[in-house]
This record gives C-alpha cells, sequence and structure tokens, in this order.
C-alpha cells in the first residue's frame, strides 16, 4: 500500500509542478502581452497651449472638423451649447 501511496503523492507532485510552470508562462505572456500594447513614448493628443474658454474660442473660430473631432458634434448644429459651457 505504501508504494501506492507514494505513486499518488509522486503523481499530484508533478502534477502541481506542471501546474505552476503553466500559471507561470502564462502570466509572463500576459505581462508581455500587455505591455507590448503601451506606447513608451506616446504623443500628446492635445497640442494647443489654450484651455478653458480660449480653447472653447478657437474650436467655435477654426476649421469645422476641429470641433467635431474634439467635442464629437459639428459646429453649425450646436452652437446653442457653447453658451452653456
Amino acid at each position: 500500500m505504501d508504494t501506492e501511496a507514494e505513486e499518488i503523492a509522486k503523481h499530484q507532485e508533478l502534477m502541481r509542478e506542471k501546474a505552476l510552470l503553466v500559471t507561470h508562462i502564462l502570466s509572463k505572456l500576459t505581462i508581455d502581452l500587455l505591455l507590448s500594447n503601451i506606447p513608451w513614448n506616446p504623443q500628446p493628443y492635445h497640442t494647443s497651449a489654450l484651455s478653458g474658454e480660449a480653447w472653447l474660442i478657437k474650436l467655435i473660430l477654426g476649421h469645422p472638423d476641429c470641433i467635431r473631432c474634439e467635442l464629437g458634434m459639428h459646429q453649425e448644429k450646436n452652437t446653442w451649447q457653447y453658451s452653456t459651457i
């Protein structure tokens, strides 16, 4: 009986080692994948030195596509909302 119990214990230990190895590999792959999607030298999205009201005025008076890009709406359809901002 001791031999059978020892074999079971050895098998369980081997399975634990394999599970630990697989967990380690998956963890390493996950970390590598997540870090590969992070830009190391990100470029700023907003390049304007203006902020607040000056930034809003620049958007209103500037190119129509800029305001759509920044605020997600077209300039001519939503001019009434700018006074509330």
